[in-house]
């Protein structure tokens, strides 16, 4: 990629850093490049995974709608985001994001561990995770 002048101010007074992969304009100050890009999407991804944000368990997923859920899900499986009302559901690396709209901080997060092994009752109309372990066990525990 060869630059002749700055993006901002449109000086050619500007400087390429090879070993960040990043140009920096001496007039203005403006950086810009790979590694400022990096940074960038880094920043963002702390902004989204906030400390505010709900990790969703197992046992919490009856209490969400099916509907909801349904939007987390295909969210997931489409990697595409999806809108439940004013819900905005993101998909990630780690899992489904629940953002509420016009908000900056994620409200709840989905692990794709959950997702993926999420279950519809059409019975008792809600979500559910199959246990793994033999009944009368609960997790942690080992049978005697």
């Amino acid at each position: 990629m060869s630059v002749e002048a700055c993006p901002k101010c449109g000086s050619t007074n500007i400087f390429y850093d090879y070993t960040k992969d990043r140009y920096e304009c001496f007039s203005c100050g403006n950086k810009w490049g790979k590694e400022i890009a990096k940074e960038s999407i880094r920043e963002i991804q702390e902004m989204k995974v906030g400390v505010s944000e709900a990790v969703v368990r197992e046992e919490e997923l009856p209490t969400f709608t099916p509907a909801f859920l349904s939007t987390v899900e295909q969210a997931w499986r489409s990697k595409s985001v999806q809108t439940y009302w004013d819900w905005i559901c993101e998909p990630t690396a780690e899992g489904v994001t629940v953002t509420l709209r016009g908000t900056t901080k994620p409200h709840e997060f989905f692990p794709k561990n959950i997702i993926e092994r999420m279950k519809y009752d059409p019975v008792r109309e809600h979500y559910y995770v199959p246990r793994t372990e033999p009944p009368g066990t609960y997790r942690g525990e080992v049978p005697r």
